[in-house]
């Protein structure tokens, strides 16, 4: 999406002499001319803060003015924005309470409905575009979405929504997760959001932090043509980027395990070994996926070891293009959530 619009430095921000002494070079040389955020509260909210506390008008840094920051970022890579060493919400809640009631979500009614499937989720940054992740909801209300968006170099991130249980509202954290050994490798920020379900097939809702807000909306898709069923035989698992440095290719066999369409697989390659299972939810193309990477024995350490967990679904599309889009194919997707190192992996 695009970059957030960034204001223009006034006076007042420089760094200034106050009752503690003056900045420290040290202090000097970590400025940056990035606008201050508290200028985007009202005029006269701010110069309560600049009578109440001398330093406010410095912002969170307490020479500069302003935290280090770098181009912004929005949701799926133009989500992410560089995080201050103490955030707004957290000054906000110690100095002025911030009223939460602006947080509360949207009275509604109707529900609880039944959400656990696949979804495509649609993002807009206010002022800004839009970017679509597709992915799927479980039984427990975790929701992870993947951007393949291959024009634009937005792919391979993840979105983590707040727990979407079928009430007919929820509120909580929105997390985007950067790919892996991309531009942005190992960031990730999280940001307050709302919404509500209006049916088994629809969900909206905003988003708020970091300087930038924006709405999301949501709706069932159909990746897969037909039903979900179990893969069986020789298949390929490739991760989106690179963790410390090494892309993740692993043939892989697939076999029938537990109930209804649950699969097992293993495979390894010159130094990884790796093992897991995609656990069919009730008789839904969803798949809670754990997938436990080790080293293999007198090889090179693997890049990523240990045992993780996320979300997969059945596709007939190969969004990342890794298999030319060959068709009659069955495609499988994990969104891994790995801390700095969440991943999504196709396998073909």
């Amino acid at each position: 999406m695009p970059d957030s619009a960034a204001g223009k430095q006034t006076s007042h921000l420089s760094p200034k002499r106050d009752k503690g002494g003056a900045p420290s070079e040290d202090d000097r040389a970590n400025c940056t001319t990035t606008p201050l955020l508290l200028a985007g509260l009202r005029p006269t909210l701010r110069r309560d803060l600049r009578e109440s506390n001398p330093q406010a008008q410095y912002g969170f840094c307490k020479w500069c003015g302003v935290c280090p920051r770098r181009k912004e970022k929005f949701m799926f890579r133009k989500f992410l924005l560089p995080l201050c060493l103490i955030s707004l919400a957290a000054w906000c809640a110690v100095s002025l309470a911030c009223g939460g009631s602006s947080n509360s979500t949207t009275t509604c009614k109707g529900g609880p409905y039944d959400v656990v499937g696949d979804w495509q989720i649609t993002v807009n940054q206010a002022g800004g575009a839009s970017v679509t992740g597709y992915g799927a909801i479980d039984s427990t209300g975790t929701a992870l979405f993947f951007d393949n968006s291959l024009t634009t170099g937005n792919t391979g991130d993840t979105l983590e929504l707040p727990t979407i249980s079928g009430s007919c509202s929820f509120s909580g954290n929105v997390t985007d997760y950067e790919e892996p050994g991309g531009p942005l490798s190992g960031q990730m920020v999280t940001d307050s959001a709302q919404g509500n379900v209006t049916s088994a097939t629809a969900l909206n809702g905003t988003f708020t932090g970091n300087g930038v807000s924006g709405t999301f909306s949501g709706a069932v898709f159909s990746p897969l043509s037909g039903a979900a069923g179990v893969v069986i035989g020789q298949k390929t698992g490739v991760m989106q980027g690179a963790v410390n440095g090494q892309g993740v290719l692993v043939p892989l066999t697939f076999a029938a395990s537990g109930t209804g369409n649950s699969m097992s697989f293993s495979g390894s390659n010159v130094t990884c070994s790796l093992t897991g299972t995609f656990t069919q939810v009730a008789t839904a193309n969803v798949f809670d996926v754990s997938m436990t990477f080790s080293t293999v024995l007198e090889g090179p350490p693997c890049a990523l070891t240990g045992t993780f967990t996320g979300i997969g679904f059945e596709s007939s599309s190969d969004y990342f293009g890794i298999n030319g889009n060959a068709p009659n194919d069955t495609y499988l997707y994990a969104d891994i959530l790995a801390s700095t190192n969440t991943f999504v992996m196709e396998i073909y």
